[in-house]
């Protein structure tokens, strides 16, 4: 499965279609691959890691009817930060090692400890 999922994926990419990082959960086991593994796989396959992180963040969005509020970092969207110790332009594997994540302007994660878990406890 996982070799005609390859030659599907270099077909598409040689062909110009915009392919984006996203679940689809009940095609594999969800705990065999990470989200952050799954970029690593899209550059192994010959895409570019600056567009391997646009099908994470604005091409997804922008497939799913977001666009300009999700996927981007912008005045009056709502994005989530990931920050990472390194480049992932150069290492796209550093995203499988995430230092810090903020939603809603609030740590979520410090590298250590979940701080948040992004539900509004306010209502």
């Amino acid at each position: 499965m996982r070799a005609a999922h390859d030659r599907s994926f270099v077909n598409c990419l040689d062909a110009g279609v915009r392919i984006v990082l996203g679940t689809d959960v009940g095609g594999f086991e969800w705990t065999r691959v990470s989200q952050a593994e799954e970029f690593a796989l899209m550059t192994g396959l010959g895409m570019s890691a600056a567009d391997a992180l646009r099908a994470g963040t604005l091409w997804a969005a922008e497939l799913l009817g977001l666009t300009g509020t999700a996927g981007v970092i912008e005045p009056g969207a709502p994005a989530d930060i990931v920050a990472v110790a390194g480049d992932p332009l150069r290492d796209i594997e550093c995203l499988q090692q995430v230092e810090l994540v903020i939603q809603g302007g609030l740590i979520a994660w410090d590298g250590h400890h979940l701080a948040w878990d992004g539900r509004d406890t306010t209502a």
